[in-house]
């Protein structure tokens, strides 16, 4: 993982927490292709509300990488 990545990954985070809605197709691919995991608009829309709920940002980051 490279810190570009995981600095790229925390702002895409922020940007999708700002909302309710599921993630839009261009946010899910573009995690996708930060982390180089297969992300659903729909999990991507839970590994979000881990930072709403009880993780900090850079734990919700680091998750993205290894989910």
């Amino acid at each position: 993982m490279e810190t570009k990545n995981l600095e790229q990954v925390k702002e895409l985070i922020n940007r999708i927490a700002d909302y309710y809605d599921l993630p839009t197709e261009e946010q899910t691919e573009e995690m996708q292709k930060l982390t180089g995991m297969d992300w659903s608009a729909e999990d991507l829309q839970m590994l979000c509300c881990e930072y709403w709920s009880h993780n900090s940002l850079e734990e919700t980051a680091y998750f993205g990488f290894s989910s």
